[in-house]
């Protein structure tokens, strides 16, 4: 339904504006009558619906804090409108009317934020009912920052590398694009013997040359037909997952799942949520499709009296650590505090599991491409020497 943002007073006099949802800008003037309140202007709201994770989480954390003081949480999220920016005021104002109406605050975040997660949503209704939601605006707080802690080491430690990467591969085309060609041009034509070495590095760079551009937009070109079919066929969207998640993500991508996974599910369950409407939304919250169903086979199992830890176990990405932490909550009744600590310690094994790696991949990268360069100069350099050579230089 479309949105007015309106201008005008209260029957006390009072200026007042916020927003309204209504069919037409009539309909939304008779619903301000209604309300008691005299529109000054009426016209389509421009909001915008995107909230970053940067922004929720500040939300989050400050709701969290209002509400452990003690208010209500109307009060608190006008508090917060007059705090945040104008969009996220806007925002929060469309959230806030609809909380007044009698929505639930998981519903009106629904209806006036398109970037909150399934997750995000089912975490504030499940706390809603069972009476936890400062709790759960804290720990939701707590894990978006975490991941969006995770995603920024990540690109940090990914900036150099890729540098390098692109360097030694633009440096790679000039010269056996241009540099090589020319030399070898040059010594043909003055009669010159080439040496073997030579000779090898001339064959790699009319294959790569000729090769290289067909092979590389030939590989892009079936990862857009692929990701775009998975689109359309849900059996070929699982299989594409899984190859991506096992072949070519390796452990740090499995690693980088079990931890996403731990953490929704601990947010969820530490929220209220039963573990059996927990697991499926945390499977779904990984972003694999292929991992989704088999979360959803396992829960079917859980449903039928299997214990969560086994059920856990019986999906091969989610790490060992998780399903021991889940068996200890099982057996002592504290499964939310356990799956804490198992999101937690997977949290920080995949970042010392990323750390190490990222360390050993930039002297590997140097030392490959320095070496690259190094056989294409010596083959160039060469027959350029007994060239000089044979002039009596």
């Amino acid at each position: 339904m479309p949105i007015y943002e309106y201008k005008g007073y209260t029957a006390e006099g009072k200026a007042c504006s916020g927003t309204v949802d209504a069919a037409s800008e009539k309909q939304a003037l008779c619903s301000l009558v209604e309300k008691g309140i005299v529109a000054e202007s009426v016209r389509p709201a421009k909001l915008n619906r995107q909230l970053s994770a940067t922004a929720r989480a500040a939300i989050y954390r400050e709701l969290s804090a209002l509400l452990f003081a003690g208010i209500q949480l109307d009060a608190a999220l006008e508090l917060l409108i007059k705090s945040e920016s104008e969009a996220a005021a806007k925002l929060l104002a469309g959230v806030l009317q609809r909380v007044r109406e009698g929505a639930d605050f998981s519903s009106a975040m629904g209806e006036y934020c398109d970037g909150i997660s399934q997750f995000e949503l089912a975490a504030i209704s499940a706390a809603e009912k069972a009476g936890k939601l400062p709790e759960l605006c804290s720990k939701s707080a707590e894990f978006i920052e975490a991941m969006e802690m995770v995603r920024d080491k990540l690109r940090s430690a990914l900036i150099y590398p890729s540098f390098v990467l692109v360097l030694g591969f633009v440096i790679g085309l000039v010269m056996l694009g241009f540099v090589v060609p020319h030399t070898v041009n040059m010594l043909m034509n003055s009669g010159a013997e080439l040496p073997l070495l030579s000779k090898v590095v001339i064959v790699v760079a009319k294959v790569l040359v000729a090769g290289g551009a067909v092979l590389l937009f030939g590989a892009l070109a079936a990862w857009i037909s692929a990701t775009s079919y998975a689109k359309k066929n849900q059996a070929f969207a699982e299989k594409f997952d899984r190859f991506v998640l096992l072949k070519l993500g390796g452990k740090a991508m499995a690693g980088l799942v079990s931890m996403r996974f731990a953490s929704i599910l601990s947010v969820l369950s530490d929220a209220g949520m039963p573990i059996v409407n927990a697991l499926p939304i945390a499977g779904e919250g990984t972003g694999n499709r292929w991992l989704k169903r088999l979360v959803q086979e396992q829960t079917e199992r859980v449903r039928n009296g299997v214990a969560v830890s086994d059920a856990i176990a019986q999906v091969p990405v989610l790490s060992d650590e998780l399903t021991g932490w889940t068996r200890v909550g099982e057996t002592g009744g504290c499964l939310p505090q356990m799956l804490e600590v198992a999101a937690s310690k997977s949290r920080r094994m995949w970042e010392k599991f990323m750390s190490v790696r990222l360390a050993l991949l930039e002297p590997i990268m140097l030392v490959t491409i320095g070496g690259f360069v190094f056989l294409i100069a010596i083959a160039v350099l060469l027959p350029l020497l007994q060239m000089t050579k044979s002039f009596g230089f």
